[in-house]
């Protein structure tokens, strides 16, 4: 007899009855942002200036510069102008027109031969995406996962890759801009003095230098200190335009609240756990069977004795059996045989019974604990509520990228992300 013949198939309850509900916790909490939001709306009253603390996460950890997206500033219109070319109509080149030098600033970047250079791929309502700046972000680990899969797998991994970040410059820029049109000239100022005040945090936290700020800044993210209050800037107006359009928008009931609970009735309820531990010798053993028995006869513990020799039943976990059952536990199915679930039933929390013969065996089995992890509605409810908040959050706020892509001016995103997936193929992709 192996030790799977020992084991049930483990049933989950179909129905159970739930606690008294208790008085709800107040819900009317201000809603927690997504993405890192500042969890209470400005106070947007006709003619109300921002102050710079509307702007601000309470909850927010100090500055960092980890999450800040590279935002070179636009060329000049005197720069040299770069221009898409097709090599034998398959793989984009980025080269420089005719007679044109490459910008100083630029990087290039070497490929059988060619060097690439920088360019504009596309834009989103009007703001150009270069390419050296969406891909550099990306190029260490499409080069490391370059070395570990093939070119086909490699493909379809760099494409979700790009089009992640396509998606979120999108919902960024959609954002920003909405934010940016709806701002009073009082607003602006607030927003402007929240920015300076963000300067200076920044600034102090390096000695009150600039210039160590500037020197931090670049070598944490490789981008300059500018660039930094720029994105910060960013940052700020999306998180006041989810605020203004997608919070006030949502709404989370207490009936809500309830039927989630029911609806993850097992998650919240789950059915207990007995956990037993059994010691199993070959009856014809008759030495072992004395062992076992002088060893538990002697004081010595359950578990230790079950941990070692003869034991023939999981001893490097002291042989520990947990089994899920529901209903009365005198009724429990916890066993695949009768003469254990017999024993089993008989068990209180610390019990032991045995020796006793099952097939050609015998053992000794103690029933360990019982655990039963309930969580009622009143415990439940806050977690319930964020998770609803969250989603519904989610639901609100693709609903409204999608109508503000309908009137923007946003090009092609599927033709972007195949244009940056071919360049990124050339520079970062696998070689074989």
């Amino acid at each position: 007899m192996d030790d799977a013949s020992i084991t049930p198939q483990r049933r989950r309850s179909q129905s159970r009855g739930w606690p008294a509900m208790v008085q709800p916790l107040a819900l009317g909490v201000s809603l927690l942002a997504l993405q890192g939001c500042s969890s209470s709306a400005p106070d947007r009253k006709a003619g109300g200036v921002l102050a710079p603390s509307d702007f601000a996460d309470p909850n927010a950890p100090p500055p960092s510069y980890q999450t800040a997206r590279t935002q070179e500033p636009d060329p000049a219109p005197s720069a040299p102008a770069l221009v898409l070319s097709t090599e034998g109509g398959r793989t984009l080149d980025l080269v420089t027109s005719p007679g044109s030098p490459a910008p100083a600033d630029t990087r290039a970047h070497a490929a059988g031969g060619a060097d690439f250079v920088d360019a504009k791929i596309g834009d989103i309502n009007g703001r150009p995406i270069y390419v050296n700046e969406f891909l550099d972000p990306l190029s260490d680990r499409m080069l490391a996962e370059a070395q570990k899969q093939s070119r086909a797998s490699w493909r379809g991994w760099a494409r979700a890759q790009i089009r992640r970040e396509l998606d979120g410059l999108v919902r960024d820029e959609l954002l920003r801009a909405e934010a940016v049109s709806s701002l009073t000239p009082e607003q602006q100022q607030g927003l402007r003095s929240f920015l300076r005040a963000f300067r200076e945090d920044v600034v102090s936290r390096s000695l009150g230098s600039q210039t160590l700020a500037a020197q931090r800044v670049e070598e944490e993210t490789g981008q300059t200190f500018e660039q930094t209050l720029r994105r910060q800037e960013e940052l700020t107006l999306v998180r006041l335009e989810f605020q203004r359009v997608i919070n006030k928008r949502v709404n989370v009931s207490w009936r809500d609240v309830e039927l989630r609970y029911e609806q993850q009735a097992d998650k919240f309820n789950p059915d207990p756990t007995a956990r037993f531990r059994l010691i199993r010798v070959r009856t014809s053993d008759a030495e072992d069977v004395a062992r076992v028995t002088q060893a538990l006869a002697s004081g010595a513990s359950f578990e230790e004795v079950a941990s070692g020799e003869p034991n023939g039943f999981n001893p490097e976990t002291g042989g520990l059996f947990e089994a899920i059952y529901d209903g009365d536990f005198t009724q429990g199915e916890f066993w695949a045989i009768d003469t254990l679930n017999e024993r089993a039933r008989g068990l209180g929390v610390g019990q032991v019974t045995g020796p006793f013969e099952f097939g050609s065996f015998t053992g000794w089995m103690k029933l360990d604990e019982i655990v039963q992890e309930r969580v009622d509605l009143y415990d439940a409810q806050l977690q319930i509520y964020q998770e609803l908040l969250q989603e519904r959050r989610d639901q609100e706020l693709s609903r409204y990228i999608q109508r503000l892509m309908e009137r923007a001016n946003v090009s092609g995103v599927e033709e972007i992300g195949g244009r940056l997936l071919e360049i990124a193929e050339r520079r970062y992709g696998p070689k074989a």
